[in-house]
């Protein structure tokens, strides 16, 4: 993944594909972040990417609830 492209990676509609949708990353983002945790990339072009997802132990299930 290209160095300017990881800051769009998350935007809805966002994609490089040709038959990309770009909705994938921004609905993973927004489940994780509904869960109150944080999803990152790190990027080495040409090589490849990691993307690591960081949940809390415990979910408050009540607010989580309460978003929905």
């Amino acid at each position: 993944i290209k160095r300017e492209q990881i800051t769009h990676l998350f935007t809805p509609f966002f994609t490089t594909k040709p038959s990309g949708h770009g909705l994938a990353l921004a609905v993973c983002r927004k489940i994780i972040s509904d869960l109150n945790g944080i999803i990152e990339v790190h990027s080495d072009f040409g090589h490849g990417a990691e993307f690591t997802v960081t949940l809390p132990k415990r979910l408050d299930t009540q607010a989580i609830k309460a978003r929905l």
